[in-house]
């Protein structure tokens, strides 16, 4: 009860901001999306079985009198298995809510609330439903020529990641908007979820996973320039546990863009670990669009490194990096017609693990193939095809779309897609049909009304009783509703406004 409590208040904050801001403030935007989910599904669950009821199976291995696969712990009583679960019915219902107030009395500020709603009635614990009530963000703005501040619950997305946080977050453009000086910091929040790193909510393997029993600090600051021709950023950022002397992590990053020819684009940037002393990301590309933008050619190379707070225990595991070089071309080979096609080449480092009795793989390469056909008027078609060949797996995949507007206000979309996983150290191969059919109606002026049907056929390739069917429909319904006093469109240039949208339905 006393973490429901905790949320009263900002929700009570966002009801009295959606409902007495219009009638106080000179201008508001409200933005609400509902949506409900009914999907039914299968899982399993875990049981046990007599070490001494076991039998032998036709390949070797131990199985149940049923004939389910077992895993035999040595000078174990019992062995163990997974059988079908009961099938499960959910029927989530989530809903958000989006608002923005200005015309304070003083320039520049405003007031930006985001709250999201999620419940399953059929209580079959549905993830994203717990808590039931978030406070995304929330925040007041305030911005002039020369500085923006924000205060509330907010978040950042850089080089480093997206980071949220309870905070403030000031920007000061003391040349214009060529030279930025920044900084952010608060409670952090955890990473992707608008919830402190001390909830329970975060932990969903119980007492076997230890989260931090304190909040985390989170510090940042850095610099960009933005020129004509050149854009780059540098970052440092730190985060340490409050009320002890222990660091979270402490991260710099730096990313540039630089504007070569009106044809030729170079970017990059990368990270480095100060609390490991190791490198983290880095990339580097170079773009190439022809004269008549009809050909666009990126080629690179990356190096990944996973990344992990210091009170993790993952990092222990030392993630191994790899490098990749990749290469892309998308050429729109007449009008309306244009062709894609993508592919890289990685390898890790060496681990440093044995395995005298087997060779492994440290290379591998992905690659895909896709079109757009937009030939046909109030129609457009796409299709693609996805190849992956790595260490221990390997998947491909087909997919294909059709879109249709018979009317200004409706727009109706099919797709299929296949999906293959030979798995190499596995012996449950699957093999995935998806198909799906939506509706996106324009009901009225701020209206948009949507539904769509899905269903997954899976088969999975094993030889005992376990090869469950993993079969599902999902129908999905949801409504858009936007209201305020005047429409975001009139705050625009007339230049952009005059922007065509393309022949594509949208």
């Amino acid at each position: 009860m006393k973490r429901r409590r905790k949320w009263m208040l900002p929700v009570a904050a966002a009801a009295v901001a959606l409902w007495s801001g219009p009638l106080q403030a000179q201008g508001y935007r409200v933005r609400l999306d509902t949506r409900f989910q009914s999907v039914s599904f299968r899982g399993v669950a875990f049981d046990s079985v007599l070490r001494s009821d076991v039998v032998v199976g036709p390949n070797g291995g131990f199985m149940t009198s049923g004939g389910f696969a077992v895993s035999c712990p040595e000078a174990a009583a019992y062995c163990t298995f997974f059988r079908p679960g009961p099938t499960t019915s959910a029927g989530p219902v989530s809903g958000t809510a989006n608002a923005t107030l200005w015309g304070f009395g003083v320039p520049g500020l405003q007031l930006h609330v985001t709250a999201r709603a999620a419940t399953d009635p059929a209580d079959a614990g549905w993830p994203g439903t717990e808590p039931a009530v978030q406070l995304l963000e929330g925040y007041a703005a305030y911005s002039r020529d020369f500085l923006s501040l924000k205060l509330g619950r907010t978040h950042d997305a850089n080089r480093l990641g997206w980071v949220g946080f309870d905070g403030a977050t000031l920007e000061l453009r003391p040349l214009g908007r060529s030279l930025r000086v920044f900084g952010y910091g608060g409670r952090a929040l955890a990473r992707s979820y608008p919830l402190p790193v001390t909830s329970t909510d975060l932990n969903p393997l119980g007492d076997s996973l230890e989260l931090p029993n304190r909040d985390q600090i989170l510090l940042a600051g850095g610099f960009g320039w933005f020129l004509p021709e050149f854009e780059g950023r540098v970052l440092y950022q730190r985060e340490d546990r409050r009320g002890a002397n222990a660091t979270v992590s402490e991260r710099v990053a730096a990313d540039w863009s630089l504007a070569a020819s009106p044809q030729v684009t170079l970017s990059g940037g990368g990270d480095y670990n100060l609390a490991t002393a190791e490198w983290g990301k880095a990339d580097l590309a170079l773009n190439f669009l022809t004269t008549d933008r009809r050909l666009r050619v990126t080629a690179g190379g990356r190096r990944y490194r996973p990344y992990f707070d210091l009170w993790s225990i993952w990092g222990a595991f030392t993630p191994v990096a790899y490098s990749a070089g990749f290469g892309s071309a998308a050429w729109q080979a007449m009008d309306g017609l244009e062709v894609r096609v993508r592919g890289e080449l990685y390898q890790f480092d060496e681990s440093g693990a044995a395995t005298p009795l087997a060779a492994g793989e440290d290379d591998g390469w992905r690659g895909s193939v896709s079109a757009t056909l937009l030939r046909f008027a109030n129609w457009s078609f796409d299709a693609g095809y996805q190849r992956e060949v790595g260490p221990g797996a390997s998947f491909q995949s087909y997919e294909v779309a059709a879109t249709y507007r018979p009317m200004s206000a409706l727009l109706v979309t099919a797709e299929a897609s296949r999906m293959v996983r030979p798995l190499e150290y596995r012996f449950d191969d699957a093999r995935l049909w998806s198909y799906g059919l939506r509706l996106d109606y324009q009901a009225a002026q701020g209206l948009r009304l949507t539904a769509d049907a899905r269903g997954y056929s899976e088969e999975r390739q094993r030889d005992d009783a376990a090869n469950l069917s993993w079969s599902q429909l999902r129908l999905n319904v949801g409504a858009i509703i936007e209201f305020g006093s005047g429409s975001d469109s009139r705050r625009l240039h007339p230049a952009i406004l005059r922007i065509p949208e393309g022949r594509r339905p949208r």
